[in-house]
């Protein structure tokens, strides 16, 4: 078949890989959701607005966010600070600055602390953006710092990633730096963003981690074990819906009986129920 668009003829273009690779994947909401925010790439958006453009539900949107994020379609902003980027300030600035400041000087001693060494200048430039651009204390940057070094990731973009993201789900008090940190502890969010090759956890996804690694009590091995099941039925598409299918039919498994599965059941168990 051929088609003639007329005056709309190549106006509207969307990226091969999705006719190629990804249509027999991709249901009709998922399309809306992604010609929509093509159409108004740049703009600031909410679930609702696309929902109310696209006639779909709010919870239909979340999920084909998802679903274009995970395969490299969308890229998710954490808060204002990853939109205006790293400041860049002079020695002399900051070092104004850390006079001037009780608390940011604080927050300087108490990195070359952590550290073991002093602070080269690009070190000292985040640590600034940290007490310029954010409301978080002193006392919360300083568990921040902290909590970045034990996940071995002390760059600027993690650093000032990770602050944007406490701020943005209200993390203003050392108790709630302290809840933030034993959580991703607890879900091994480290140890899950290497295992499926993923810089950054949106939230969405983390709300199924969350729920297959506290309340299924789904194994580091076990979610291993379905994820190389959902790039198997997937073509190697990181898809977390499929993912959340494939831990929701092993969870059901593991609740039948011994003599139904007999040996093969206690393995199952042990592998979804295992030490990680």
């Amino acid at each position: 078949m051929t088609f003639n668009f007329g005056k709309w003829q190549g106006v509207f273009a969307v990226p091969n890989k999705l006719a190629d690779e990804l249509l027999p994947q991709t249901d009709g909401s998922s399309l809306k959701v992604l010609l929509y925010l093509m159409r108004h790439g740049g703009t600031e958006l909410s679930a609702a607005d696309i929902a109310k453009a696209t006639g779909l539900s709010a919870e239909s949107v979340k999920t084909a966010e998802m679903f274009w994020r995970e395969n490299g379609f969308l890229t998710e902003l954490p808060p204002e600070r990853n939109r205006t980027g790293l400041t860049h300030y002079d020695p002399g600035e900051i070092s104004d600055s850390i006079e001037e400041s009780p608390e940011e000087k604080a927050l300087f001693v108490y990195a070359e602390k952590l550290f073991a060494r002093p602070l080269r200048h690009s070190e000292k430039n985040t640590l600034h953006n940290l007490t310029q651009d954010f409301s978080l204390t002193t006392d919360i940057l300083q568990m921040l710092l902290f909590y970045c070094k034990e996940q071995g990731r002390v760059t600027a973009k993690f650093i000032l990633d990770t602050a944007a993201e406490w701020e943005q789900r209200g993390v203003d008090t050392v108790k709630k730096a302290e809840e933030r940190i034993t959580l991703s502890d607890e879900l091994k969010l480290s140890e899950i963003r290497r295992m499926f090759k993923m810089q950054d956890i949106s939230t969405e996804q983390e709300k199924l981690i969350f729920k297959w690694r506290k309340e299924w009590g789904v194994s580091l091995e076990a979610l291993k074990e379905a994820y190389n099941t959902m790039l198997d039925g997937t073509g190697g598409k990181k898809n977390f819906k499929y993912l959340d299918k494939v831990l929701g039919t092993g969870r059901e498994k593991t609740a039948d009986s011994d003599e139904e599965y007999g040996d093969t059941y206690k393995q199952l168990r042990e592998m979804w129920y295992g030490s990680g």
